[in-house]
């Protein structure tokens, strides 16, 4: 989706969805965008744009890992040495690549965060300079930027740094944060209130909603335990110790937050946990202070213990992201490619996935689950108003069942969003011509309006397509006729 935007964006079309079409902030990577779009507009293609910018950052942010642990010396050269190799091997073959492939902006917000947590961690061993406080001001301006889940990172750093600080020197740390965070992020705010018509992203309002989504929260919990795995016992350990004790839970504080906050937004779209990837490299820097200060007994004593262990997890990481393919041949990325020549005819799709197919095909198109579409956002669904308007000629709809069989309900208001769809096309206007899937409770429909043309040639094109299934790769059947 997010490229779609960048390329609007660098044809100077605007950060629109449909070209023509009013603003609309489905990208909610702002800043990233505003990159990919830049990159794009000085020669590159889009999609080379963000791989080039998510491979150099995921580098950099596996180099600053290894550079941070530089300033935690305890005992000798050599056990300053594993320790910060083997976070920076963790972080390396972890699922950033993953990210890099999908081309997401995933590793461009962790590397902001984890810069932003670097100068944090300096102000808690230090004196809260009006430098220093502004370096990670302007670092934690562009993580919010990048992300708007990002203010919620710095915030939380910027309460525990407040917490420590004494009562008279709080001022110092927080004028400098409000002249150099506040004052600029209120000036985006209002940007982009003005730009968009809503002031956050249009994706938070499909899925948020000021409801608390348990499932969400189980898995931020997930993703700390994959992310961090042995070194959140460890991290508990060393909060035992009294003396110090304030200090490492300040450190941790905005680890915890950003954990905790995902209970407010659906769990939607979260690809190989994403959402909570800037706490991996974190993580696997915090650890250090934490266990070195609270329990640096177990650093000399235990070190070989903690190498095996880490070998194992780059092991595993390694067969996980590495051996194994990482992201698969996708039939809707190929079938928007192979739809492509029809863009001149002015025809409109209506999707609930908008990702490949509207941006392969460059199709007009309808986000029918509303990420890309504030009218739908807002009014909790597609009406039967716009969809007889719009008139889209191919409706794909990712439902869970196939002909014949019993559909699956696996979320309500989807499953509310595909029964309405289905009542909005009429068997004399609309023909299903495909239901692909591998098995018959996850499947993508396929529709055609019988009026236009190319009637014939699209459906002979999508019934006859090789269709590849997103999850593995694996050549889909078309259940259509089939009963199955």
């Amino acid at each position: 989706m997010l490229l779609r935007y960048a390329q609007h964006l660098a044809d100077g079309k605007g950060i629109v969805w449909n070209v023509g079409e009013a603003p609309v902030d489905g990208a909610t990577d702002f800043l990233f965008m505003v990159m990919v779009a830049a990159l794009t507009r000085l020669g590159m293609r889009v999609e080379a744009a963000a791989l080039a910018l998510t491979l150099l950052a995921h580098a950099c942010t596996v180099a600053l890992v290894y550079r941070m642990h530089l300033r935690w010396r305890v005992g000798d050269a050599r056990s300053h040495a594993w320790a910060a190799t083997l976070s920076a091997l963790v972080v390396a073959t972890g699922p950033g690549l993953n990210y890099c492939e999908a081309l997401f902006g995933t590793t461009v917000f962790a590397l902001a965060g984890l810069a932003t947590f670097a100068v944090f961690l300096r102000l808690l061993d230090g004196e809260p300079t009006f430098q220093a406080v502004g370096k990670f001001a302007f670092l934690g301006l562009l993580t919010g930027l990048i992300r708007p889940e990002g203010v919620i990172l710095v915030g939380g750093m910027l309460g525990s740094l407040m917490w420590m600080a004494p009562a008279g020197r709080r001022l110092e740390i927080l004028k400098p944060f409000v002249f150099l965070f506040g004052l600029p992020g209120m000036a985006y705010f209002g940007w982009h209130w003005w730009y968009f018509g809503h002031p956050l992203p249009n994706p938070f309002y499909v899925k948020g909603g000021g409801l608390i989504y348990l499932s969400s929260l189980k898995a931020s919990a997930t993703a700390l335990l994959k992310m961090g795995s042995v070194l959140l016992p460890l991290l508990a350990l060393g909060l035992l110790p009294k003396d110090g004790r304030k200090k490492r839970i300040a450190l941790l504080l905005p680890i915890a937050l950003f954990a905790v906050v995902w209970v407010l937004m659906s769990n939607a779209m979260n690809f190989s946990f994403r959402f909570q990837y800037v706490l991996m490299p974190i993580l696997w820097v915090a650890w250090w202070p934490v266990l070195v200060k609270g329990a640096d007994f177990l650093v000399s004593k235990f070190r070989w213990i903690a190498l095996l262990l880490v070998l194992g997890i780059v092991g595993f990481q390694g067969w996980t992201y590495a051996l194994r393919p990482r992201i698969h041949p996708d039939g809707r990325a190929a079938l928007g490619w192979a739809l492509r020549p029809w863009q001149s005819q002015g025809y409109t799709m209506a999707i609930t996935e908008a990702g490949n197919l509207p941006f392969f095909s460059d199709w007009k198109a309808i986000d029918t689950w509303g990420l890309n579409d504030s009218r739908i956002a807002h009014a909790g669904g597609v009406d039967r108003k716009r969809f007889e308007t719009e008139r889209p000629v191919l409706v794909m709809i990712h439902d869970y069942y196939s002909p014949g069989r019993p559909k699956l309900r696996p979320e309500e208001k989807w499953a509310l969003m595909t029964d309405s769809l289905l009542t909005y096309m009429p068997t004399d206007q609309y023909e299903l011509v495909a239901c692909w899937g591998r098995t018959s409770e996850s499947t993508h429909f396929y529709y055609l309006r019988r009026d236009i043309p190319d009637f014939v040639a699209l459906k002979q094109l999508i019934t006859g397509f090789a269709y590849d299934w997103y999850e593995d790769g694996l050549p889909a059947q078309n259940f259509l006729g089939k009963g199955e």
